[in-house]
């Protein structure tokens, strides 16, 4: 068991670095990430408007005056913008030790997690190239049931949709690779 924990370490930290160079390394997300015209303006108008920070839709069936009709939501839907928007009223920062510390407990668990199931498959993925078929397949199903559809009811960005896909993919690939050599074989 030893033996395993340290591969889910290790898993972590290829998981980690993995997010770290697709995000922060790699212009592969900042390509798709757009500035907002006018951002100086609608800071200042969220300012004023928003007195909590949230996740907020627009536009929200739910108005100050009442609930919209049906008729009147759809309405608004097709005419857009439509769109979400996470915010924050203040924020330590882009980077920081907090996001850091759930940055790498989130890469972790991934680890662990996938871990776990190819501990539990040994008999089945018994090779380097079936646990990393499995895993492959973890990052898929993950994104499927994520990103896909977000894709969908978001209009989330073509491209950028696709790049996740790799990234989870890819990184989880890399995990189920790394903890290969540590998956004790079944008895």
């Amino acid at each position: 068991m030893k033996k395993l924990s340290l591969g889910v370490l290790l898993g972590g930290v290829v998981y980690f670095a993995w997010c770290a160079l697709t995000w922060i390394v790699l212009p592969i997300y900042s390509s798709q990430i757009k500035r907002l015209p006018e951002e100086t303006l609608i800071r200042d108008t969220l300012k004023v408007v928003l007195q909590e920070p949230g996740l907020f839709e627009f536009p929200s069936r739910q108005t100050a005056a009442g609930k919209l009709s049906k008729a009147e939501f759809q309405k608004l839907w097709t005419e857009g913008p439509v769109g979400i928007l996470a915010v924050s009223l203040k924020d330590p920062g882009p980077i920081n030790t907090k996001r850091m510390g759930f940055t790498i407990l989130g890469s972790l668990l991934t680890s662990l997690l996938i871990g776990w199931i190819l501990f539990a498959a040994r008999k089945e993925a018994f090779c380097v190239t079936s646990r990393l078929i499995v895993s492959a397949g973890l990052g898929l199903m993950v994104w499927v049931a994520s990103d896909f559809i977000a894709w969908n009811w978001w209009s989330f960005p073509t491209a950028y949709t696709f790049i996740t896909l790799a990234d989870r993919v890819i990184g989880f690939a890399l995990v189920g690779l790394t903890l290969s050599g540590f998956i004790p074989k079944a008895e």
